[in-house]
């Protein structure tokens, strides 16, 4: 099974990318997307953005089995960079379509971190109920609280198990 990690966050080199990390070498995947390096720009109704990086990173995506998507907690929600992401998945219901349909029967895990030490657990429902809107499987969400620039060796390692917890949980059918 072929795994990209999606990052989406305003610091390439911050607390997400440091657990984007932790992520890529304990499942040893080398295809990190970092949102940052594309110019997507915002939704709109008349889809004036055709000619920027959106569709070119998509058709990349498709080729991968499983996405794992990973944003920092800005204002109790994630980022404006993986928010402007999905909004984008609009032009793959009305002007991509083909592109769409080729979402349906891919996997996608959520992990987010910040600095509060618990998240609520609404922060996964947009993400959750869009995959089940296109047919994607989701495997569920994860939060990693980093505090002090720096993710201590047993915080790494709860990271790991969580990780592997998240990778192998088979999910419930949508509600």
């Amino acid at each position: 099974m072929s795994v990209a990690i999606v990052s989406g966050s305003s610091r390439s080199d911050g607390n997400t990318r440091k657990l984007v990390n932790v992520i890529s070498s304990h499942l040893d995947i080398n295809n990190i997307y970092d949102l940052s390096d594309y110019t997507i720009g915002y939704f709109d109704y008349d889809f004036q953005n055709q000619h920027d990086d959106f569709i070119r990173l998509i058709k990349e995506l498709l080729t991968f089995d499983e996405l794992i998507i990973v944003s920092p907690v800005y204002w109790y929600t994630i980022s404006g960079q993986l928010k402007t992401f999905f909004d984008r998945f609009t032009d793959l219901i009305n002007l991509h379509k083909d592109l769409g349909r080729q979402l349906r029967g891919k996997k996608l895990s959520f992990i987010s971190c910040g600095y509060d030490k618990k998240m609520h657990k609404s922060l996964d429902t947009p993400i959750r109920l869009t995959c089940g809107y296109l047919g994607i499987e989701y495997k569920g969400h994860f939060y990693s609280s980093i505090r002090n620039e720096e993710i201590s060796e047993a915080g790494e390692q709860k990271i790991k198990k969580s990780i592997d917890k998240l990778m192998q949980v088979i999910p419930l059918p949508y509600l």
